[in-house]
């Protein structure tokens, strides 16, 4: 049923998606820095804080993770019976790409300043060190800043914006150019998901040579969502089919039954474990992402 569900997903939007320009790699650097905005998906609302030097952005929509796994109105004050049933269900059915920000410090902030990871929109990972956190409306983003004025933990050397319910860490800087100057990126997640993967160039090969019948990547994006990964790269690939052949032990026991479509440039995947693709993505083992010979 998955798999059926990967295909559909491939097909039917080829014909709109195929009215549309397709994402090409700016040349020169763009001269207009495009301001946050949070009506945007998450994916594409948090490029307007990445900064160019960043390469890997991962996201993780808590939101759409709460309502996969039927827990929408979940909050930091709901019983500690619901907030640990989430914690359960997510560690295996949700694709959860990083360490949550405020998790280690999530009791003394429930307990202290009234908010904790539960209060989250979504969260995202900027590189190594950068990192986003978007609070639900209605959270108390005064309690936010009294944290951070505190210096708990990673809220040391933190931003928050209150108007925006954004808090920040090592973000782009008043004039730093951005992601989401070029609208490449924000065009390989153009729909919902419980997960993002955004990857600027391409992966070593790990284990071996790139192979034969590859050619050169900018880059690639991974939508996770409800059992399936949709990976993104440009349009009109000869080399896809060769790409989605490329596997690995690991990576052939989380992401199956791989389907290409060229022309849109998608592949898709059955995910079974969602919770089994964290550990992919952080060590960059992802096959079909690797560089073309010489590259």
């Amino acid at each position: 049923m998955a798999l059926a569900v990967t295909l559909a997903v491939l097909v039917s939007g080829c014909a709109e998606e195929h009215r549309a320009p397709p994402p090409t790699v700016a040349s020169t650097l763009p001269t207009r820095i495009p301001a946050y905005d949070g009506s945007l998906p998450p994916a594409q609302a948090v490029q307007a804080l990445v900064p160019l030097r960043v390469r890997r952005l991962t996201v993780v929509d808590l939101d759409q993770v709460r309502a996969q796994l039927g827990l929408p109105e979940l909050t930091s004050r709901s019983s500690a019976a619901g907030r640990s049933a989430f914690r359960t269900r997510a560690a295996v059915a949700a694709p959860l790409l990083d360490p949550f920000v405020l998790g280690r410090v999530d009791e003394k902030l429930r307990s202290t300043f009234g908010f904790g990871v539960d209060d989250e929109a979504w969260e995202a990972h900027l590189g190594r060190a950068g990192w986003v956190v978007a609070f639900r409306d209605g959270a108390d983003m005064e309690a936010v800043a009294r944290a951070v004025a505190a210096g708990i933990g990673p809220l040391r050397g933190a931003t928050v914006d209150v108007g925006d319910h954004l808090l920040t860490h090592d973000v782009a800087g008043p004039g730093e150019q951005v992601w989401a100057a070029d609208p490449t990126w924000s065009r390989l997640v153009p729909e919902p998901g419980e997960a993002f993967l955004v990857q600027r160039g391409c992966l070593d090969a790990a284990g071996g040579p790139p192979g034969p019948g590859l050619r050169p990547l900018d880059g690639f994006a991974v939508t996770f969502g409800d059992h399936v990964a949709t990976v993104r790269v440009d349009r009109d690939r000869s080399d896809l089919f060769a790409r989605v052949r490329r596997g690995s032990p690991a990576f052939d026991a989380v992401f199956r039954h791989g389907v290409a479509d060229p022309s849109s440039g998608r592949i898709g995947y059955d995910v079974p474990r969602p919770a089994r693709v964290a550990a992919l993505v952080r060590r960059s083992e992802l096959p079909f992402g690797v560089c073309a010979p010489g590259h």
